[in-house]
């Protein structure tokens, strides 16, 4: 039966059809689904809900997918942070020979072009 939905072994609920492709009621195209993808439901007070309607419109978008596009954002956060920390690492591990004694004194800096015969 189309659109009817069935348990998740994680919680969640699929449409019968995912996977399958189009889900039509009553003769009207409601979704497309490219995978199995499990749904949430969220709790919101009114204000919030139409204020997350007004934003989603002004993207063109809709409410779920600014969720859906905020907990894959969220989630993605940690994945890139490791990313750059090893990219540092790799980076630092690469500076060879670099000694803070060997630049110039602040006085040195701050007097005007330097003459490298006076430095």
């Amino acid at each position: 039966m189309p659109g009817a939905k069935r348990d998740d072994p994680g919680g969640g609920h699929w449409p019968e059809s995912a996977g399958r492709g189009v889900i039509t009621l009553a003769g009207a195209t409601v979704s497309q689904y490219h995978s199995r993808m499990p749904n949430i439901t969220l709790t919101l007070d009114e204000d919030t809900y139409r204020a997350a309607r007004i934003k989603a419109a002004e993207a063109g978008t809709s409410v779920s997918a600014l969720v859906r596009d905020y907990l894959i954002s969220l989630t993605q956060a940690d994945a890139r942070f490791a990313a750059l920390l090893a990219q540092e690492e790799t980076l630092r591990a690469g500076i060879q020979g670099f000694d803070a004694s060997d630049r110039l004194p602040r006085e040195t800096l701050h007097r005007g072009p330097i003459d490298p015969d006076t430095a």
